[in-house]
């Protein structure tokens, strides 16, 4: 039997987080004895219950690894990739189509008249000449910039 200060030392560094696995294992060994002084009986089923889970065992089942083949999923991949793709363009295509048809449909006319004819002519070519305008100026004020860098470079 071991002395009843022995186990108290024990007990108290086993609290504390100080035991060691030797002093552990005496621990065990003193409480699944049938000699347990009295005072340290309310600790027995602590101890005896750590040694019953112990001896638990769980069956382990069969496990099945599966390997996956990945050629299999990267050819998966692609093909999902391609159709993601194939339908995000022929919307695009659909809606760009569909917007050309409004155009068109809003364009088409002819005109009898010569002179609506000639009036149309002169607005669209006075808008074509007034971007052409609007863009050769920046160009001109870009060329400005450009001319002031040659300067210094010279």
């Amino acid at each position: 039997m071991i002395p009843k200060n022995t186990i108290d030392i024990i007990l108290e560094k086993y609290w504390d987080g100080e035991s060691t696995l030797e002093e552990e294992v005496t621990l065990k060994k003193y409480f699944s004895s049938t000699e347990i002084h009295p005072e340290h009986q309310q600790f027995a089923p602590l101890f005896t219950y750590f040694e019953r889970k112990q001896d638990i065992h769980i069956p382990e089942k069969e496990t099945k690894v599966v390997k996956l083949n990945s050629r299999k999923w990267i050819s998966v991949a692609a093909v999902f990739a391609f159709i993601t793709a194939s339908l995000f363009i022929f919307n695009r295509y659909q809606d760009s189509n569909k917007l050309n048809q409004g155009f068109a449909q809003a364009e088409i006319g002819e005109v009898d008249d010569p002179e609506e004819a000639k009036r149309i002519t002169e607005e669209a070519l006075m808008m074509l000449s007034k971007k052409l305008n609007h863009s050769q100026n920046i160009v001109l004020e870009n060329m400005a910039y450009v001319n002031k860098a040659n300067i210094f470079i010279q």
